[in-house]
């Protein structure tokens, strides 16, 4: 988390997608449950990284992915930066290639109030 830090310090552009279709918050949605894992999350957010690319692989979006990860523990802090990802009105109805949408997925296992969120999206 250092070198991420030093090269967002540093103005590193964002939003690089890999050649799997996987931009910065694919690949930091598997730390997202650590608090500095967090913390690069909420810088990213804040410089416009895009949470709607979809990965080649799953055609899962950056957002899917960060839920997914979430969801597994629910803790407050990382639930409260999801919240801050659906205020910016993140598509919820594209499917991956499984078939499940975000809005899906929330519904299933999202709190109260992300489904409120998601409801008016």
């Amino acid at each position: 988390f250092d070198i991420a830090n030093y090269l967002l310090d540093a103005g590193a552009k964002v939003n690089v997608v890999s050649k799997m279709k996987c931009n910065e918050f694919h690949y930091l949605a598997a730390h997202i449950n650590c608090d500095e894992g967090l913390k690069i999350a909420n810088r990213l957010l804040e410089l416009g990284v895009d949470l709607n690319l979809t990965d080649k692989k799953y055609g899962n979006s950056a957002i899917f992915t960060l839920f997914h990860e979430i969801a597994r523990k629910m803790l407050p802090a990382q639930v409260e930066f999801f919240i801050r990802c659906l205020k910016k009105g993140p598509r919820l109805d594209d499917a991956n290639k499984g078939g499940i949408t975000l809005r899906q997925a929330i519904e299933g296992r999202g709190t109260d109030e992300m489904k409120r969120i998601a409801e008016g999206l």
